[in-house]
């Protein structure tokens, strides 16, 4: 199932399989077709539920059933990218230190492009070395967007 919300920063849309959470994206999409309804209990409504707190500064971790990753590399980066707190941001070069692979900060920036859950796995919290925002898949505005959130809170 598949459904679109709108948050300050854009659209994301949600989608759900058995259960769990498959993606999580910012989308410039329009929503098609028919949209799940995420009045009911299920991971959808948790996820629009959870989404909502954060953008209003409730929430800071989300708790939400992820689909797996597609390989294990990738699920590494999810897990050290779950470990960077709130309101805080790391380089490319420290996450992959985080992970014990110092030497492969391509490969990680390859990851989080690969990232399916924008916001949830928070792969906005990485930046350059320079300190500049840095690429992100759903733009460098919603980048900021969210940096300068967490930042205000």
């Amino acid at each position: 199932m598949i459904t679109y919300l709108n948050f300050p920063p854009g659209t994301i849309l949600l989608e759900e399989q058995n259960g769990v959470l498959t993606r999580c994206l910012f989308s410039a999409e329009a929503p098609g077709g028919v949209c799940a309804d995420v009045s009911h209990d299920g991971v959808l409504a948790r996820a629009a539920t959870q989404l909502a707190e954060y953008f209003t500064g409730v929430r800071t971790q989300f708790e939400l059933p992820l689909a797996p990753a597609a390989t294990a590399f990738q699920d590494a980066v999810r897990r050290a990218l779950r470990g960077i707190p709130y309101g805080t941001t790391a380089t490319y070069s420290e996450l992959a230190g985080m992970m014990g692979c110092p030497g492969a900060v391509r490969v990680v920036g390859r990851a989080l492009g690969a990232n399916p859950f924008h916001v949830i796995v928070p792969c906005h919290r990485i930046v350059p070395a320079t300190g500049y925002p840095g690429g992100y898949a759903a733009g460098s505005e919603i980048k900021g967007y969210l940096l300068r959130l967490e930042k205000a809170r």
